[in-house]
């Protein structure tokens, strides 16, 4: 994912991340035997001199795995449906992600 987002990205995971080494820390510290789906709908993109932002819902469904559990998974509710707002910045010929806000509309108990 890293190679996605600019060096100062800012990342709205409860609190504000700044940062690859920031970045990789946080996904560093999830479980290594989660699997996550993100399901994205409804969305729009605004093009803007230096880049774009994009706005759309996300649902996010989660499972962690037992030991010896493999896919396909019993789907639990979502856990989590979120507005995002994303904003990406042209870097030399890529379009890198700057910044990735949401808002947290319902969030399964437990998340």
């Amino acid at each position: 994912m890293l190679d996605c987002v600019t060096e100062r990205c800012r990342w709205l995971r409860g609190t504000m991340i700044k940062g690859h080494a920031a970045i990789l820390a946080a996904l560093e510290s999830r479980p290594t035997n989660l699997t996550t789906r993100h399901l994205i709908s409804n969305m729009r993109v605004d093009a803007e001199d230096d880049g774009i932002t994009a706005r759309y819902i996300l649902t996010t469904y989660m499972h962690i795995a037992a030991e010896n559990e493999s896919p396909p998974y019993e789907c639990a509710p979502p856990g989590l449906v979120a507005d995002i707002t994303m904003r990406c910045v042209y870097f030399d010929t890529r379009l890198l992600i700057d910044l990735i806000e949401p808002d947290i509309l319902f969030r399964s108990t437990g998340h």
